[in-house]
């Protein structure tokens, strides 16, 4: 995001049972995690939620995206059930970046990005998911004619294509 949008500073962080996480919505937003120190910041289990923040160059605002418990554990479930091996997959292995990882891709739902940053995060979202995205037609498909008079325009129509190539 920061390579090629006008972002500053991204960060990801996760919150757990334990950690004061606040969430204000509306017409100013914000967000406050106060990490509890000595508390498990490792298990899973005790995941309360999960956000990406960004910092936008042009204006300084900070905007956030959170994904609570049960949005990740969802994500999880949908993309244990397209991995090619469930028990290798990192949704199995390293859960709590994985969590940290998607709100950050989600994100882009709210950050002025290129296209070209816009459509690599939702590739990256679709091969997560197993979701086969629908590719661009590398040639123009034409109906076919069902009239004779269908068939001489588009006999004409060809006819003045190649004289102009010519």
């Amino acid at each position: 995001y920061k390579r090629y949008g006008s972002i500053e500073d991204v960060w990801a962080k996760v919150a757990f049972e334990g950690d004061t996480f606040e969430v204000s919505e509306g017409t100013n937003p914000t967000i406050m995690h106060v990490p509890k120190a000595g508390a498990n910041h490792t298990d899973p289990n005790m995941v309360i939620a999960a956000y990406a923040c960004a910092r936008r160059k042009d204006t300084g605002r900070v905007v956030f995206w959170v994904m609570w418990k049960d949005e990740l554990e969802r994500l999880r479930q949908r993309c244990l059930k397209k991995a090619y091996k469930p028990e290798s997959s990192p949704w199995s292995t390293d859960p709590i970046e994985m969590y940290r990882k998607s709100p950050i891709i989600r994100l882009r739902k709210v950050l002025p990005l290129t296209e070209e940053v816009q459509l690599l995060a939702s590739q990256q979202e679709a091969a997560e998911l197993g979701v086969e995205r629908e590719r661009e037609p590398e040639f123009e498909v034409m109906p076919q004619p069902t009239t004779l008079a269908d068939i001489a325009k588009l006999s004409k129509k060809r006819a003045d294509v190649e004289a102009e190539s010519v």
